[in-house]
């Protein structure tokens, strides 16, 4: 994946995933929180079905932003730990794409 010189964002994915998601990803969101987001070199691959405007479509949106990179952030460390140490934890893929 090559990203755009001076954008976080280009042909509608996001190359932004906050610093616990490699540089080399991408992926999108979506308005109700959704969120598509992988990894080429590890073969990563994460989805994220929510519903941001469940009590209010104005509060949230922050809120979502930060919940969608921490909750990246957490899932490639610990997929990144599993490779390391050799585990195989359900989130890990054990196939190949």
């Amino acid at each position: 994946i090559k990203k755009p010189m001076s954008t976080a964002d280009g042909a509608s994915w996001e190359y932004s995933c906050g610093p616990d998601f490699p540089d080399n990803s991408c992926g999108h969101t979506g308005f109700t929180g959704t969120s598509l987001w992988f990894d080429p070199a590890s073969k990563q691959i994460i989805i994220a079905l929510s519903n941001r405007v469940h009590l209010s479509r104005e509060k949230n949106l922050e809120a979502m932003k930060r919940f969608r990179k921490n909750l990246h952030g957490l899932l490639n460390m610990n997929n990144s730990l599993a490779r390391k140490t050799n585990l195989n934890p359900t989130i890990v893929p054990t196939h190949e794409y």
